[in-house]
């Protein structure tokens, strides 16, 4: 159980993200604010919601680091909103799964991860990391179910009457 969150363990990656969308209870038309307060209400943990340098790693779109206190989510700045937005329900998904909790990086992946993050900027310290989750491949069963989640969180986000019209979005 993720605080108020209760990840089910059996059945389909499908049926547990489903679940955890129900539970988040987002109002209809809800922006990504709304979105983060209900991971951060979930998670009973803060979460910073800030842009990546254009200094970051290339192909780095977002990554998520845990401090002691709270989630932190870096996501690539987009023009599109559905980028912006795909790329925090990805992480988020991270989040409400505590991904990459249970592996410690090298200091080259944190440092490749930090590329042109200045963490003091944002009040941050590099001693209080104690996970994250950034820079892999969706060969990755943990990376495929985020993106999943993003994909599905984001239909959700659509005005009701085109996710009915929608045969896509309904397969969601």
């Amino acid at each position: 159980m993720i605080a108020r969150i209760a990840l089910r363990r059996a059945g389909s990656a499908k049926a547990r993200m489903e679940s955890v969308v129900e539970q988040l209870a987002l109002p209809d038309d809800w922006t990504d604010d709304d979105f983060v307060r209900a991971v951060e209400a979930a998670r009973e943990r803060t979460m910073l919601l800030l842009p990546l340098p254009s200094t970051a790693a290339v192909g780095l779109c977002g990554v998520w680091f845990a401090t002691e206190s709270a989630d932190v989510v870096f996501h690539r700045p987009a023009f599109d909103p559905a980028i912006r937005r795909n790329t925090i329900g990805h992480e988020c998904w991270h989040v409400l799964c505590n991904h990459g909790s249970d592996t410690k990086l090298t200091p080259d992946e944190l440092a490749t991860l930090l590329t042109g993050i200045d963490l003091a900027e944002h009040g941050l310290d590099i001693g209080e990391f104690r996970a994250a989750r950034g820079l892999t491949d969706y060969d990755d069963p943990e990376e495929y179910e985020a993106e999943m989640f993003a994909t599905m969180i984001a239909t959700r986000a659509t005005p009701l009457a085109a996710r009915k019209r929608d045969r896509l979005l309904r397969a969601f």
